[in-house]
């Protein structure tokens, strides 16, 4: 049994999965103390081997929202074992500096794993990297609350960012609006996990996946920081995935530092405008923004982007009542100028979506989800709420190649098969 857990209620013990995988390889280890003495050297072999192959695979992922840390770390925050705080930050420490080497894919949403994965000299090896929602421990959210962050470092770029004794980021903080101690009290709780975020990311250049916590506090940083950042991981060619939770952040100023990015989750479209008439990011394969947003802005930005496969947005539209004649005249416009943009940037007749996903989809916006149903002409898969009268019949107009359909009110492609069935017996080819 681990040394942590030897003090652990064996409630904990026989509930949470995670404690069990936790003193597994030490079980094995124990099985040689019942065999003859003629066998021991044999089965110390096979432990031994057992150990070496088991323990990578058990410490490979580490998701602190599954159901054994949750259960865990919740029972402990709520003060409902009588377990002191300090334990179960010893006992995570410890896990990180043991068997820190061999995390790839770490999911820290509490900030003591934040905390201990830092502390850990051996967690030099993530690919993936999710924070998100933050959750704080007892004892320790009380003690953090009231210190105040490291003293700003006076530098903005990220090689010259300074670690501090505690193990995080001596950040270049700045002044803001958004983050103003008297309409938002929790600034010092988010910039203290947000050191640890950032010393995270910078003992770790080889993520290819990357998901910020979501905090206000972020935008307490300035851009070139975190652009700078983020392009150091970008010279070892790893980063696929950003997802910049909260983040002000633009979507050209991220693609223009990364150029290599795959997929991106962004909030930001206000620097779209300044795009340049024959830029291009074709390595991008997945578009999610998430917030409602103009879609004459959109639209001015998916020329852009030659290799697009997936498109998800939260909603298109910003307005909560029906659109004038002119406006939806102004969305057709930039849907036509979008389509003559994409072929004159990168020679494509159809821009090259395949999957469109809509989260939010009220009545009133039917006519801009069909406007931009007929400027994905590749459309295989798409998924929203419900579909209304004029989005279908674009789909049925527009979308020759489409074969799935998640949406609550419509989910038969029966009608699209088999127009490509009979035009295959015709020889039409599309």
């Amino acid at each position: 049994m681990s040394e942590p857990y030897s003090t652990f209620s064996s409630n904990t013990l026989n509930t949470s999965a995670m404690s069990k995988v936790a003193t597994l390889p030490e079980l094995i280890a124990l099985i040689g103390h019942h065999l003859p003495q003629s066998d021991l050297f044999s089965c110390v072999q096979v432990c031994y081997h057992w150990n070496k192959i088991l323990i990578p695979e058990l410490w490979q992922i580490i998701d602190t929202r599954k159901p054994s840390w949750i259960r865990l770390l919740q029972e402990d925050a709520a003060a409902e074992t009588t377990r002191p705080p300090e334990e179960t930050t010893e006992w995570l420490q410890t896990i990180f500096a043991k068997h820190g080497h061999h995390i790839r894919h770490l999911g820290a949403h509490w900030h003591i794993v934040l905390e201990a994965a830092v502390l850990s000299s051996g967690c030099r090896n993530l690919e993936s990297l999710t924070v998100g929602t933050v959750w704080y421990y007892r004892g320790i959210s009380g003690a953090t609350r009231t210190q105040t962050p490291h003293t700003p470092a006076t530098t903005l770029t990220a090689t010259t960012a300074t670690s501090t004794s505690a193990g995080g980021l001596q950040l270049p903080w700045q002044s803001s609006s958004l983050v103003n101690n008297n309409i938002w009290p929790e600034k010092n709780t988010q910039q203290h996990t947000l050191e640890y975020f950032w010393a995270l990311v910078r003992h770790n250049p080889k993520l290819t996946r990357l998901i910020f916590p979501n905090f206000v506090a972020m935008n307490g940083l300035p851009m070139e920081f975190i652009i700078n950042t983020l392009f150091l991981l970008t010279c070892f060619d790893q980063l696929q995935e950003l997802d910049l939770t909260w983040s002000l952040l633009g979507v050209r100023e991220v693609l223009k530092a990364l150029p290599r990015l795959k997929r991106l989750h962004v909030y930001n479209l206000m620097d779209v405008s300044s795009i340049q008439p024959q830029e291009q990011f074709p390595s991008l394969r997945m578009l999610d923004i998430r917030v409602f947003v103009d879609p004459k802005a959109i639209l001015r930005l998916l020329p852009h982007l030659p290799g697009l496969k997936e498109f998800r947005v939260r909603r298109l539209g910003i307005s909560d009542t029906a659109l004038t004649p002119e406006d939806l005249e102004d969305i057709a416009a930039a849907a036509e100028s979008a389509i003559v943009t994409a072929t004159s940037i990168s020679g494509q007749q159809d821009m090259p979506v395949t999957i469109f996903q809509v989260d939010t989809f009220p009545e009133i916006d039917d006519k801009i989800m069909a406007l931009f149903v007929g400027v994905f002409p590749r459309l295989k898969r798409i998924r929203v709420p419900g579909l209304f009268r004029e989005t279908q019949k674009a789909l049925w107009a527009r979308c020759y190649f489409l074969e799935a359909i998640e949406s609550s009110n419509m989910r038969n492609v029966k009608n699209w098969e088999q127009r490509r069935r009979e035009d295959a017996l015709k020889g039409v080819v599309k």
